[in-house]
């Protein structure tokens, strides 16, 4: 996978954290610890969707992405689910469920490619799909270079 082709959402994956707040569960850690981030990337035309978002829809979704970066393939429902008829594809939740926005993503190697911004299926489930196939077709592409 070619760096200049993703942007990656956080530069350094080993943080070192004297008080670090768990974004799924609220819970407090009050010790010394290291803890390993997963490598969240955006495509380059992922990025520009999310980027035409209104503030409000991009503070969500950069919320939803760092319990990504917290919880990586652990991540619960409702803040991730399986995209249904694309199976590599999972869609995450922001605000649980409650955005009417849906970054799509997929892990490749030892990160996650946000490879599309879709809106939510149950209220454009065209637009939903029409998403799904752009995804699909940028990791197909990310694939071939």
């Amino acid at each position: 996978m070619s760096s200049a082709r993703l942007s990656s959402h956080r530069c350094r994956t080993w943080v070192n954290a004297a008080r670090f707040r768990d974004l799924a569960h609220g819970a407090h850690i009050n010790r010394d610890m290291i803890w390993c981030l997963w490598d969240v990337r955006y495509l380059p035309a992922a990025e520009e969707e999310r980027d035409k978002l209104p503030g409000k829809e991009r503070a969500a979704i950069f919320n939803a992405i760092m319990k990504l970066q917290s919880l990586g393939p652990q991540l619960p429902h409702p803040h991730s689910s399986d995209v249904k008829g694309a199976p590599r594809l999972r869609e995450l939740r922001p605000r649980r469920g409650r955005c009417p926005w849906r970054p799509l993503y997929c892990r490749v190697g030892d990160c996650f490619v946000v490879a599309a911004i879709a809106p939510d299926g149950e209220s454009d489930s065209r637009g939903f799909r029409q998403a799904c196939e752009r995804a699909e077709q940028r990791l197909a592409d990310l694939e071939k270079a």
